[in-house]
């Protein structure tokens, strides 16, 4: 659903905080080089090239560290390139697209196929907490970012 800045009652939309409170949310920059698609919630890595703005891309596979998932923009919902985006990290709690049924208070992993959440099986990296129970693929859920971990980058 695309919702209007002025409504009065909008429903969350994939990739918005929670409580809108941007502590753990740090401005990154997305590669030059990158050619990957990038939308809200989308989760990201670091890279080690130069540049005055911290770099990122998109996670390659579900055993990469993540470093955190692209925030919902308002202005623009498809970063390119080169694009500044901010990136919501460890402690805030964001709207994301579950892959499956996951239960209430579950550990969730990145499905790097599709950017959805899933039930962690124990051998991806678990980047959250599952904060109220989803039944079905596509269905929208509340993650509790645990990203990143130091001893995981």
């Amino acid at each position: 659903m695309t919702q209007n800045i002025n409504s009065f009652s909008p429903n969350r939309e994939k990739g918005q905080l929670v409580n809108d409170i941007a502590a753990s949310t740090i401005t990154c920059k997305i590669s030059s080089t990158s050619t990957e698609v990038f939308g809200p919630a989308t989760a990201v890595k670091i890279i080690n090239v130069a540049g005055a703005t911290l770099p990122v891309v998109e996670k390659a596979a579900a055993t990469d560290s993540i470093f955190g998932f692209i925030s919902y923009n308002y202005k623009s919902n498809t970063p390119v390139a080169g694009d500044l985006v901010e990136i919501s990290s460890f402690g805030q709690e964001m709207v994301m697209e579950a892959g499956g049924a996951i239960a209430g208070g579950g550990l969730v992993e990145i499905v790097a196929a599709t950017d959805k959440v899933a039930g962690s099986a124990g051998t991806n990296k678990v980047v959250g907490i599952n904060m109220i129970r989803v039944g079905a693929d596509g269905e929208l859920t509340r993650v509790l970012i645990q990203t990143p971990k130091v001893n995981q980058l």
